[in-house]
């Protein structure tokens, strides 16, 4: 244990009272860096060179924070310094007249469980070589950036303002239990690859628009505790990976932002709130399940094809559906669609030549095809094209046609 109180390690006062370590350190078991202040500044703790706890369960804590407003908390930097720890790792540097200072972390490997508790500092830990192998809890209103060469386990995390990166390169998950929580509109940015991403925890909030990117055929499952707005979300085009959104509230996209899916099933699902997926750059490369209750409306845009596999309204609720897509509209087999009873649009581009579809021929064409019969809460009346290469069916309150 290396522990100071306002004064320096080795004899007279200081204002910080610094621990700095450099070399190549192995302590033998756990080792604790208290720099904690009850009064003047809390020390800072920086590190270089290599640190290893080996021992089996062997823990890392690093503690700079301050409990009280008149004191600075200090920043713990370990930038330039490589980690191996055989047990938990945990890094404070929260509170105090200041609000919390940066933990700035170098290659680091941890083996047991790791907490990051900033306050207003950001958070870093971009190196590449990075494996969190237990659970990472974090809490920081700064800015975050966290990389791991594996899979990142989220615990409980509580953001605030900052924005936030979180990398990974097979998987990114949560723990059972836990929850992603955002204090403030920002920014939050989650990448991995073919192991996919899994953020289903039930109390998620995410309040900034949320990027979601998987490669190599990795999936991607988000949940919201209340509404989510989705900024770019990415599958690898060519491949199964499926894509599963659920929401308490609306789902919506940024501006300009694009949903590029796999070739497996994508499914949107709200409770009673409406499901907007209208920017221009979607491309729904899967079956596509849609469902909401109420009133809600439901409105999809494909800048291709567009490939139902359900959709599911509330009958007697005047909710209105409106697909479009820059190629066909088509079902699975099996597929159904149940309405609400308001307005009711397809609009789907047809040909090169720009013909119109007759009306009686329109759901015969492959690119308005729903063989299996919807259950349509309202009359249909199919209307044919508007525009060169379009052709749009209306299904309104007039009568069967």
């Amino acid at each position: 244990t290396i522990q100071t109180d306002g004064v320096a390690l080795f004899g007279a006062a200081t204002r910080d009272a610094e621990v700095w370590l450099s070399g190549a350190i192995t302590a033998a078991g756990n080792l604790t860096i208290d720099t904690q202040a009850s009064s003047g500044t809390a020390g800072d703790v920086v590190l270089a060179g290599s640190l290893a706890l080996p021992a089996s369960g062997a823990a890392l804590s690093i503690d700079t924070s301050s409990s009280t407003d008149v004191v600075a908390s200090g920043l713990i930097n370990l930038s330039e310094a490589a980690l191996s720890i055989a047990g938990a790792g945990k890094f404070i540097s929260a509170g105090g007249s200041t609000g919390g200072q940066s933990v700035r972390l170098g290659a680091i490997t941890v083996a047991g469980a790791t907490v990051i508790q900033s306050g207003s500092g950001a958070v870093s830990a971009p190196s590449q070589t990075n494996d969190f192998i237990g659970s990472v809890t974090l809490s920081s209103t700064g800015s975050v950036f966290l990389r791991d060469a594996n899979t990142l386990v989220l615990g409980n995390v509580a953001l605030g303002a900052g924005g936030t990166s979180f990398l990974a390169g097979t998987g990114i998950g949560q723990a059972a239990g836990t929850a992603i929580r955002q204090a403030e509109t920002a920014a939050i940015d989650f990448r991995a690859g073919s192991d996919g991403i899994a953020l289903a925890g039930a109390n998620n909030d995410f309040l900034g628009p949320v990027t979601l990117a998987s490669s190599a055929g990795g999936s991607i499952q988000v949940n919201d505790s209340t509404a989510l707005n989705l900024a770019t979300v990415s599958l690898d085009p060519m491949r199964e990976g499926t894509l599963t959104i659920t929401a308490k509230g609306e789902i919506t996209q940024e501006p300009g932002s694009a949903i590029t899916t796999g070739t497996g099933q994508v499914s949107v699902q709200t409770e009673t709130a409406a499901i907007t997926l209208a920017s221009g750059g979607n491309a729904f490369n899967g079956p596509v399940a849609a469902r909401n209750v109420g009133a809600a409306a439901i409105t999809l845009f494909g800048s291709g094809d567009l490939r139902l596999s359900r959709v599911a309204m509330t009958a007697d609720r005047a909710g209105t559906l409106s697909l479009t897509a820059n190629g066909a509209i088509t079902q699975t087999p099996g597929g159904t669609i149940t309405t609400g009873t308001g307005t009711v649009r397809f609009t789907a581009t047809i040909g090169q030549n720009g013909d119109c579809v007759p009306d009686d021929k329109l759901e015969k064409t492959r690119f308005l095809e729903l063989p299996n019969i919807p259950v349509f809460r309202t009359p249909i009346r199919q209307k044919s094209a508007v525009a060169a290469n379009t052709v749009t069916a209306l299904l309104s309150d007039r009568k069967n046609q």
